[in-house]
Parts: structure tokens; C-alpha cells; sequence
């Protein structure tokens, strides 16, 4: 049996779905985690298909097999799909479940024997994601990559992310900047490294401008790439995360942070950040005190 993975939404989102994919593979102990186009036929498995089948007290392929076609009264056909390829098919972003199960993704980096394949896949068409452009012979590897040991970052400065372009709606999604003021004022460091895409109109260089005027830090920002800058985060020693899966995901591996600040948001009702880790100072927001820019810039 293989496992493959239909990828949705952006960067963070898709981080998570290969989180979930490592996760499920160890607890069935499958071997290969294989590109979906290379899938002639599978199951799809939702999320809640998939919680369940990670929640599974088994120990033999057999037993999970049996016990999956009683838990989704499968049709012969369909198990018999299932029994050559779980294709996971949701975005399973309960950070809960993640944290029960971090070591099985830590595992990974220190397998070098675990063969994983992966693609970025949309519908029919393999999409060439924005962080990679023309490195389209990486992509299979790409995931591996990111469990990198040669990949250092000795610096301590406060690694501040900021998500705002599709965040930028008439419903609010973007976090008010008096969060990243007043959070930065909880460290005693100095420097602060804001890492955000590159601005594409005036009101989001204005909102990068507030923070930088009104905070009494040291700061400067980093664009360069989707990928270096998601190390930089998972290799950084203090983190003000936004609320996106983007710079969730990148702590969520980091092993090196002291002190790691995240948003709830409670948006989402299925990334509840539900953990034992002291290192972590969860920060809830009202989805009422979200802002859109233009309406933001108007109040002040």
C-alpha cells in the first residue's frame, strides 16, 4: 500500500498535508509516500476519515485494512482501491494531533533510508509553485529538503512574520499591527527580522511602516525566497508568528526556538493549538478585531 497526497491551498497549507501523510505512514508502517500522479486508482480519505485511521489501536497492515472497510462500510471495490493507495485528500490541520505526533515528523530527518516522493498537484496539472519557479527537477525531493541538516541559522534576532496579500479581504483576515508592537516589547532582544512577501501596493508597505515606527527595536525585512524564508523561521531562536500555516508550520519543526508567539485567531476551528510546549505563548484574538488595510488606514 502506498499513500499519496492531493495538495490544497498555499505553502503552509500543503507543509501540513505532508505532515499528516509522514504521521499516517509511520503508525500503518507503509514504505513510500509517492507523487499523485503517479496514482492510477486510490481511496480518498477526508479528514475525518484520516483522524480515525491515525486514532487506530492496530498493529499488523491486515488489521488496519479490515478494521478501515468496517469503519467506512467500503464496497468490495472500493477496498479493493484501498488496499493499493490511500490518497489524503483534506487539508488535516489539527495542530493538536500534530503536536501528539511531532516525533514521527522529527523521525523523518534521521531516516535516511524513508523514501519519500511528493509533487505539488492541482486537478490534472502539476502547478509550478511560485517559491520554486524554474526548479521543477526539485520538486519531488522538495519536502525531504526541508529536514536538511546542513541548513544552519546561528543569528537571535526576534524572526517576526507578517501574512498579508490574499489575507487583504473584505472579510478581515489580517492581524491589527499593534499585535506585533506590543508582542515585540515582550523580548529584551533588539534586533527583529521581518520576514513578509514582497509589498505590492502602499498600504502594505504603510502597514510594515507602522510597526517598524512604533516599535523601539532594531528591525529590517527579508523577502528572498518562499523556501529560505520559511527556514529562516524554523531555524530562528525567538518567533511572532502571524496567523497563517505558513510560519505555523516552520515552528512547529523548529527545535532551536527559546520563545515562540502565535495568534489564535479561532478562525479556524480545526487549528485549536492545543500542546504541552512551555516554549509556546499562545495570543487569542477576536476574528472581530481583524482588519482589511483600506478600512485599518482610514480609522487612524
Amino acid at each position: 500500500m502506498m499513500i499519496s497526497i492531493k495538495y490544497l491551498g498555499r505553502f503552509g497549507n500543503n507543509l501540513i498535508q505532508f505532515f499528516s501523510a509522514i504521521i499516517l505512514q509511520q503508525l500503518l508502517n507503509l514504505q513510500t509516500i509517492t507523487p499523485l500522479e503517479n496514482v492510477k486508482d486510490g481511496m480518498l480519505i477526508n479528514e475525518e476519515m484520516y483522524y480515525r485511521s491515525c486514532n487506530l489501536n492496530v498493529c499488523t497492515l491486515n488489521n488496519v485494512l479490515r478494521t478501515l472497510r468496517e469503519y467506512y462500510n467500503c464496497s468490495d471495490y472500493t477496498f479493493s482501491k484501498l488496499s493499493e493507495c490511500i490518497i489524503l485528500n483534506d487539508y488535516c490541520q489539527r495542530s493538536n494531533h500534530l503536536f501528539e505526533h511531532r516525533d514521527l515528523i522529527l523521525r523523518v530527518k534521521n531516516n535516511e533510508d524513508l523514501v519519500i516522493y511528493t509533487s505539488y498537484q492541482n486537478g490534472d496539472q502539476i502547478r509550478e509553485p511560485m517559491f520554486y519557479k524554474e526548479e521543477k527537477d526539485r520538486l519531488k525531493f522538495y519536502f525531504k529538503d526541508l529536514f536538511a541538516k546542513h541548513i544552519q541559522n546561528d543569528m537571535d534576532d526576534i524572526v517576526l512574520h507578517i501574512r498579508l496579500g490574499d489575507f487583504n479581504k473584505k472579510e478581515p483576515l489580517i492581524l491589527n499591527p499593534e499585535f506585533y508592537v506590543e508582542q515585540l516589547k515582550t523580548f529584551k532582544e533588539r534586533n527583529v527580522l521581518i520576514i513578509v512577501e514582497t509589498p505590492k501596493n502602499e498600504l502594505e508597505y504603510r502597514y510594515i511602516d507602522y510597526i517598524i515606527k512604533r516599535s523601539d527595536k532594531e528591525c529590517r525585512v527579508q523577502n528572498t525566497t518562499c523556501y529560505n524564508d520559511w527556514l529562516t523561521i524554523r531555524n530562528a531562536r525567538y518567533i511572532i508568528n502571524s496567523n497563517s500555516t505558513y510560519s505555523w508550520s516552520a515552528s512547529f519543526l523548529n527545535e532551536r526556538a527559546e520563545k515562540i508567539v502565535f495568534p489564535d485567531t479561532d478562525i479556524f476551528e480545526n487549528q485549536k493549538l492545543e500542546r504541552n510546549d512551555e516554549r509556546w505563548t499562545t495570543i487569542f484574538i477576536e476574528k472581530e478585531k481583524l482588519i482589511n488595510l483600506e478600512n485599518f488606514f482610514k480609522s487612524i
